[in-house]
C-alpha cells in the first residue's frame, strides 16, 4: 500500500477540472470535487491492495485481470503495467484496454461480495475507490501532432457491471492532460460516489473495472495509436458506501446438502498449463484446445461422460492438422475447442462444451447412498447456470440436470418424479438459479427403487461443423463461436426445504424462549445501536427506501410479526406469545435447572413432579439447535453477507 502525499499545486488543478457532470455520480479526487469534500466512506470492503506477492497469477493479481493489455502484474505492493510495452503492445495490437475483477472469482480477495447491490443500505455499495497513478501517460492525438494534446475523447473512468453497466468518470480530458502537462507521475486517490439517481441504483453487480485511459473503441482507426504505451498503477481498491449503518447477524438456516462437492470447489490430481494456472481438462472428457493442453485433473465426486456422433472424438483428438485439429490463421492456436470439458478455478464452475450432437455431461452415482429420506418433507434440486452469449448456436442446444434411476445412470427416460430440468438455452438467462421441488414421498420411493438414484447434468448442440463430417473443415471453422456453446452450472444443492414458523428467528424449529431473548437482545442493539435508531436512521437516507426494504437490509424481516414493516417491543411481545415449553421448563430455554425450580415454586407447583423428572436434561422443544451469544452472532455476521435489493424509488 502506498502513503499518498499531501495535495500538491497539480492536485489543486484536477479538483477544479476532475470529471464532467454525471448524473447521479459524483468524482472526488483527493478528497475533494472542487470545493466539496468527499464524504466519509464506511465499511470499506478491499477490492485490492496487491501485497500477496509480486507475480502475474491470478492469485498475486488477487482477481484482477488484464483486458487486451501486456504485463500486467502485482509489483512491490501495487498492480501495474509498467515494466512492460504499456497499452496497444498485446499479441494483437489493440487498444481499448483496462482490468476488470469478476467479483465471484476465488481468487478475489475475502470479504469480496460474490455480487453487490448499488446502494447505501447495509451489505449494499455505493463508492468504488482506488488510488492511481500513470507511469506513462497517453501519447498525443495522433490526429493533431505538434499540439501536446492527448486525444480529446481520452479520459479514466471506472465501472460497474452486471445487470447493468455503468460508467463513472473518474478523471476529465482536461485533468488527465493537466497531469500529463505537469509531468505528475504520483499518486491520487479517487472517490467515486453514487447516488439514488444513478442509473445503476439498485441493480446487481458483479463486475469492478478500471479503465486509465477510456473513451476509444478498439475499433477505432485512431484507436490502439491514440493510447499507445500507456502505463499506470493502481492500489487500495476498496467499496463502500455512505451510511454507517450496520446491520444485524444473519442467522443461517442449516440444512444437509446431499450432494457431495455441490459447489464444485473440491479438486484432486490437478495439473495446470503455463497458459491457464487456474484451468484444466477434466480427466475422462475430450477437450483437446490448445491453451489447455497437457492439463488434467479431477473434480471430487463428479465423473464426466459423453458419446461420440460421427467420430468427432477422433476428429478433434487426432493427429494435428487433420480432421477438427486445425491451427487457426490468425491466432496460431492448435485444435478444437467444440468438445471441451473442464474446471475453471477462476470460478470454480463446470465448463462444459457442445457442437454437432455431442453429449457433454457429468455425474454423481448412487447420490442417496446412506441418505434418510423424509416422505414426509418437501426438498428442492437447486443450482446456478451462466454460458457464453451464442446467438446461433444456444436455440439448438439444450441443457439437463435430472435425477435419473435407470441400469444407466445417463438414461434420461427414467427418473424421479419432478427431479427433471431440461430447456432449451435459447430461452434461458444466464446467471440465475433454477429450482426443481420434489416430495420426500417420491424422492423415498426412487430410493427404495430396484436401481441407484444418480445426478446427472449435460448439455447437447445440435449446430453443425461446417465441413464435417462431411467435407473438408478449414482453418478457422475447427473453433468458430457461433456454432459451439459452453455451459457453466454450479452451486449444485438437494436437501430438504426449511421454512421457519412465524416467530422462530433462530431458524431451529421451534419457537421457545431462546426467540424472545435473540429478539429482545435485537431490539436493545446486540451491543450497537437499537434496533430502532438503526431503522430510523436507514428511513432518513437520501434515497428515501421503504420500510420493507430496510428491515430486510437489517435481517430483522422475519422479526416483525405484526407485519407493520419496524421492529418494535410489539413484536418481541408477539413472539413471546408463540412459545411452546415443555412441562417443568419454566423459563422455556430448554433445560432443567435450578433456575425453573424456583419459577415454577412462585408460580406453578403443579409442573415440579415434571421437573424433578426432567432436571439435568433438555427438553425435545428446544434442544434442536444452539442459540448464539452476542459474541458468536458477531462471528456471523463476518462471514455472511445479504444482499439485499432496493427499487431505488422515492416513498410517496
Amino acid at each position: 500500500m502506498k502513503f499518498l502525499q499531501a495535495l500538491t499545486c497539480i492536485g489543486v488543478l484536477l479538483v477544479a477540472s476532475s470529471a464532467q457532470a454525471q448524473t447521479g455520480i459524483t468524482s472526488f479526487i483527493d478528497g475533494f470535487d472542487g470545493g466539496t469534500p468527499a464524504p466519509t466512506v464506511f465499511h470499506q470492503t478491499v477490492a485490492g491492495d496487491f501485497e500477496d506477492g509480486d507475480g502475474d497469477t491470478d492469485v498475486e493479481r488477487q482477481g484482477w485481470r488484464p483486458v487486451r493489455m501486456a504485463n500486467l502484474e502485482s509489483f512491490g505492493g501495487a498492480l501495474t503495467n509498467r515494466n512492460g510495452g504499456g497499452f496497444g503492445t498485446n499479441t494483437t495490437g489493440e487498444g481499448d484496454n483496462y482490468i476488470r475483477l469478476d467479483t465471484d472469482r476465488t481468487t478475489a480477495l475475502p470479504g469480496v461480495p460474490d455480487n453487490f447491490v448499488v446502494g447505501e443500505l447495509p451489505g449494499q455499495f455505493n463508492v468504488f475507490q482506488f488510488d492511481l497513478r500513470y507511469d506513462q501517460f497517453p501519447p498525443e492525438d495522433p490526429n493533431n501532432p505538434g499540439s501536446g494534446l492527448i486525444e480529446p475523447r481520452l479520459k479514466g473512468a471506472a465501472f460497474f457491471q452486471g445487470a447493468v453497466t455503468r460508467s463513472a468518470n473518474f478523471l476529465s480530458n482536461s485533468g488527465l492532460q493537466a497531469l500529463k502537462d505537469a509531468n505528475d507521475t504520483s499518486f491520487h486517490t479517487y472517490t467515486i460516489v453514487r447516488d439514488f439517481n444513478s442509473s445503476d441504483w439498485g441493480a446487481v453487480q458483479d463486475v469492478l473495472r478500471v479503465d486509465p485511459a477510456d473513451g476509444i473503441s478498439r475499433f477505432d482507426a485512431v484507436g490502439t495509436s491514440a493510447v499507445l504505451g500507456t502505463k499506470f498503477t493502481i492500489d487500495n481498491i476498496v467499496l463502500g458506501r455512505t451510511t454507517s449503518t450496520e446491520a444485524f447477524p444473519a442467522i443461517p438456516v442449516s440444512v444437509q446438502n446431499i450432494v457431495k462437492n455441490g459447489d464444485v470447489s473440491a479438486v484432486s490430481n490437478a495439473v495446470f498449463t503455463v497458459d491457464r494456472p487456474d484451468t484444466f481438462d477434466i480427466t475422462g472428457g475430450n477437450g483437446n484446445y490448445g491453451p489447455f493442453r497437457g492439463s488434467s485433473g479431477d473434480v471430487d465426486h463428479w465423473t464426466p461422460y459423453n458419446n461420440n456422433p460421427n467420430g468427432i472424438v477422433e476428429a478433434v483428438n487426432g493427429p494435428d492438422g487433420t480432421g477438427l485439429n486445425l491451427t487457426h490463421s490468425t491466432l496460431g492456436i492448435q485444435g478444437s475447442w467444440y468438445l471441451d470439458t473442464h474446471w475453471n478455478g477462476g470460478t470454480e464452475q463446470f465448463s462444459l462444451n457442445s457442437a454437432a450432437g455431442y453429449v457433454n455431461g457429468m455425474m454423481q452415482a448412487d447420490i442417496l447412498n446412506g441418505v434418510t429420506i423424509d416422505a414426509g418433507k418437501t426438498y428442492e434440486l437447486r443450482f446456478d447456470l451462466d454460458f457464453l452469449d451464442r446467438p446461433s448456436a444456444n436455440p439448438n442446444t439444450t441443457f439437463t440436470v435430472a435425477l435419473t434411476t435407470g441400469a444407466d445412470p445417463t438414461d434420461l427416460g427414467s427418473t424421479v418424479t419432478g427431479g427433471v430440468f431440461s430447456q432449451n438455452v435459447g430461452l434461458l438467462t444466464t446467471g440465475d438459479t433454477h429450482t426443481l421441488s420434489i416430495s420426500g414421498a417420491d424422492l423415498l420411493a426412487a430410493q427404495n427403487g430396484s436401481n441407484p438414484v444418480n445426478l446427472v447434468l449435460q448439455t447437447v448442440n445440435t449446430t453443425g461443423i461446417f465441413g464435417f463430417p462431411n467435407g473438408t473443415v478449414v482453418p478457422d471453422d475447427h473453433r468458430d463461436p457461433q456454432t459451439v456453446t459452453q455451459m457453466n452450472p454450479d452451486n449444485f444443492f438437494l436437501g430438504q426445504v426449511f421454512t421457519p414458523q412465524a416467530g422462530d428467528v433462530n431458524k431451529d424449529g421451534v419457537v421457545t424462549q431462546a426467540d424472545v431473548n435473540l429478539a429482545t437482545d435485537y431490539l436493545n442493539g446486540n451491543g450497537g445501536e437499537t434496533a430502532a435508531k438503526r431503522q430510523n436512521d436507514l428511513a432518513n437516507a437520501p434515497s428515501a427506501p421503504f420500510a420493507s426494504e430496510i428491515l430486510a437490509s437489517l435481517n430483522l424481516t422475519d422479526f416483525d410479526l405484526t407485519g407493520d414493516d419496524f421492529f418494535d417491543q410489539a413484536d418481541v411481545d408477539a413472539i413471546a406469545a408463540l412459545v411452546t415449553t415443555s412441562p417443568g421448563d419454566f423459563d422455556g430455554n430448554g433445560d432443567f435447572d435450578g433456575a425453573d425450580f424456583l419459577g415454577l415454586q412462585q408460580t406453578d407447583a403443579s409442573q415440579i413432579p415434571d421437573w424433578e423428572a426432567s432436571y439435568g436434561t433438555s427438553s425435545t422443544v428446544a434442544s434442536n439447535a444452539a442459540v448464539p451469544e452476542p459474541t458468536s452472532l458477531a462471528l456471523v455476521a463476518f462471514l455472511s453477507f445479504t444482499v439485499v435489493t432496493t427499487s431505488g424509488r422515492l416513498r410517496s
